[in-house]
């Protein structure tokens, strides 16, 4: 959501502090309704094997995968997230090429894949097969209680989901890595795209300050 918002506001406009604040405010309402009560509603409604079991949960959280699926189906389909969706994919090629050791100029980097095993849909993805693994406990609980135990979890959701997908990014060369990370990297075709020579070239800047910046602290904490 705060994706669409800054994109539609345009490079010219600047978010005060307040408004920024407020933005972030309904940024995390709209994301706890949209992919924790609408899910938990659905399933509620829908379910005959009652509210309150265990395939309730695994029910849940099959609408919660199709509503973020949904979500990032819709909002790519406006003009700037388009554009901002090819920033993305430029991103992820700079880094790819890097990784892999080539020179990162716009020649590499263009044959470098859009899809990195630690991006940040990715990393949605995992968070919503890591949420059916920890809310399952919780499908004999009342509706407002296992609604209230899923938002106090959330940190713990965010949490395995970090580390899992650092964990499948160290193994992605393997044989298993590669089969496990086919739904992480599948789901990044819907916000990446591919970028002209121009993007290309504003994301290894974007790279180059960044390891500028790492080795500035590198020597910073060497010399303390």
């Amino acid at each position: 959501l705060q994706w669409s918002v800054t994109v539609q506001l345009g490079a010219e406009a600047e978010l005060s502090p307040a408004a920024m604040r407020a933005t972030m405010l309904v940024s995390v309402v709209f994301a706890l309704g949209l992919f924790i009560g609408a899910p938990l509603g659905l399933s509620t409604l829908l379910h005959k094997g009652g509210s309150q079991s265990v395939t309730g949960v695994l029910v849940e959280g099959g609408f919660r995968a199709v509503i973020l699926v949904g979500y990032l189906l819709l909002i790519g389909q406006v003009p700037n997230v388009r554009r901002l969706f090819r920033y993305h994919g430029a991103e992820h090629k700079a880094i790819n090429c890097f990784e892999s050791g080539a020179p990162t100029d716009v020649e590499h980097v263009r044959r470098s894949s859009r899809l990195h095993p630690r991006c940040g849909t990715g990393f949605l993805v995992v968070v919503a097969v890591v949420s059916i693994l920890v809310f399952v406990p919780l499908g004999l609980l009342p509706i407002w209680l296992r609604l209230l135990c899923q938002v106090a979890l959330i940190p713990v959701v965010a949490g395995i989901s970090y580390e899992t997908i650092r964990a499948l990014a160290k193994i992605r060369r393997t044989t298993f890595g590669r089969v496990v990370l086919v739904p992480v990297l599948s789901a990044q075709l819907l916000t990446t795209r591919e970028p002209d020579d121009r993007m290309m070239e504003v994301a290894i800047a974007a790279l180059d300050a960044a390891r500028a910046d790492d080795a500035a602290v590198g020597e910073l904490v060497a010399a303390s």
